[in-house]
């Protein structure tokens, strides 16, 4: 049985290994500086959220999956107005991908932003990542307009509005 649960303090960092896995196909596209610096920044947000939760997927006693969530609040993004909530750094171990796991995640992040009062839940992802993109889009996130552009990577941002239901 998997469960979705806050993380531990001392899970953060299996967190965050799983979330800097998570993004080696984006890595594989830039130099290796640069690559460095987004995992160094995936692995920053996983293990210091900062005002965000750090939302694991836990099967027999091991975290198998995270995400970090960020409640609607003015000044946390400049993506996102005070009225959203967002998530990023979101990953599953690739041992135990296509069970759902991403999409469990996902859930748990917009059970959060209603129970938060949002009036959307976002997130930006860069277009290469179209397996994640695809699961946005079939939970009913658009696209909502661009993101700044990484590396010489685009970007975009997606949004779920939550008052569609």
């Amino acid at each position: 049985m998997i469960g979705i649960r806050p993380a531990e303090p001392d899970e953060r960092a299996a967190a965050a290994d799983i979330a800097v896995a998570a993004f080696a196909q984006l890595g594989a596209l830039l130099a290796p500086d640069q690559r460095e610096l987004l995992y160094q920044r995936v692995r920053a947000t996983t293990t210091d959220p900062g005002p965000g939760t750090v939302i694991v997927a836990v099967a027999d006693g091991s975290v198998v999956g995270s995400v970090v969530y960020n409640g609607p609040a003015a000044g946390q993004h400049p993506l996102f107005g005070a009225d959203w909530a967002f998530f990023r750094s979101i990953g599953v171990d690739a041992a135990w991908g296509g069970q759902g796991i991403g999409r469990r995640l996902v859930e748990a992040c917009i059970a959060r932003a209603r129970r938060d009062g949002a009036a959307w839940l976002g997130l930006y992802a860069a277009d290469p990542n179209t397996v994640a993109i695809g699961l946005y889009r079939s939970m009913g996130f658009r696209e909502t307009g661009p993101a700044p552009s990484y590396w010489g990577v685009t970007y975009r941002v997606y949004g779920y509005d939550l008052s569609a239901g």
